[in-house]
């Protein structure tokens, strides 16, 4: 499961991804303004589960990917990565000032 929020311009967005039985599903939330980490936990612990089973789509078939064991050093590299990648909640703060 991953959930990605992004900016999209005029509203902050989270798309859920779930991948089961080879198929990947994908529900989107609506959050408005820039959510706070409280808001985010909150969203995670009781609204998820209800956002996922309200889609009536069974999903698109996905090839499997092998689960290969990641060196601790990459995988330490590719969150890093992702950390720097998440400033975009500072370009959309800049924007919506």
């Amino acid at each position: 499961m991953k959930l990605t929020i992004y900016y999209n311009g005029q509203f902050w967005v989270g798309v859920i991804e779930v991948v089961k039985n080879g198929k990947l599903k994908a529900s989107q939330h609506l959050f408005g303004k820039e959510p706070k980490d409280s808001e985010v936990l909150d969203f995670v612990n009781r609204q998820l589960l209800k956002t996922l089973s309200q889609s009536e789509q069974e999903g698109v078939s996905v090839k499997a990917q092998d689960q290969k064991k990641i060196n601790p050093k990459r995988l330490q590299r590719q969150v890093s990565k992702e950390l720097k990648r998440a400033g975009a909640s500072l370009k959309g703060q800049d924007a919506m000032k």
